[in-house]
């Protein structure tokens, strides 16, 4: 910010002075400056706001996929019996924990 008011302030003591291209390339230094310290970081925390509202979105989805698949599990509790039925609710509640890993996915 400093050098751009320095410059701008040189240009107005040599106002007599310029040409054209030193007013195009005053300009490309503003629009320089502008995007770096106005525009880019106004675009990085819309970009991050996204992304907080998606890992929301996301683990709230996995969090109802993986209580699902439980209750799920859990009737099989009642309905099945045997060595079957102890597998089958292995394999559910194993896959019910990777519900939980799908905000780890980007």
């Amino acid at each position: 910010m400093h050098q751009l008011y320095q410059m701008l302030q040189d240009l107005y003591t040599k106002a007599d002075q310029i040409d054209y291209a030193t007013i195009n390339a005053i300009e490309k230094e503003i629009e320089r400056w502008l995007i770096r310290s106005i525009y880019a970081p106004l675009k990085l925390r819309e970009k991050n706001a996204i992304l907080k509202q998606h890992k929301k979105k996301i683990q709230t989805i996995g969090n109802d996929g993986e209580n699902s698949v439980k209750l799920i599990a859990n009737s099989f509790d009642t309905s099945i019996k045997g060595e079957f039925s102890k597998k089958v609710q292995q394999v559910v509640k194993e896959k019910a924990k990777e519900y939980t890993k799908l905000e780890e996915v980007e």
